[in-house]
């Protein structure tokens, strides 16, 4: 277990630090969320076309339901929201800031795992609250 010993402001610093990648991390997140919802919509569209061609049993044997196909496999519902950071590093920035204590020992699990995750946090390992 990792531990990390920061001061209030230097946790501040990072977390601020951090913000600013994960701007630019939820934004193109969002862009490529937006076009797979897009191509989601086509694949759908085109899928329920074909549905109007078929006769009750198929209906019945699909269970009156359309789904498009993704990866030549079938894929249940749309394409999940991407998650934000920066949603997660201002709900950490508002505690920081509203707590008393001067310094702070993180580790990766305990009370303070959240905020040991976002000062560790890597954009190529996302989680966290969804954007849409």
């Amino acid at each position: 277990m990792t531990q990390i010993l920061m001061t209030r402001d230097q946790l501040l610093t990072r977390l601020a630090e951090q913000r600013k990648v994960a701007e630019q991390f939820d934004k193109q997140a969002l862009a490529e969320h937006r076009a797979e919802e897009k191509a989601y919509l086509t694949d759908f569209r085109a899928n329920c076309r074909e549905a109007l061609k078929w006769d009750y049993e198929t209906a019945k044997e699909k269970d009156f339901e359309v789904r498009p196909a993704r990866d030549g496999r079938r894929r249940w519902g749309q394409p999940q929201c991407p998650t934000s950071q920066v949603i997660r590093i201002d709900r950490a920035i508002a505690h920081v800031t509203l707590d008393s204590r001067a310094k702070y020992a993180l580790n990766n699990s305990g009370i303070h795992s959240t905020l040991h995750a976002l000062v560790t946090w890597d954009p190529d390992a996302p989680s966290g609250e969804d954007l849409c």
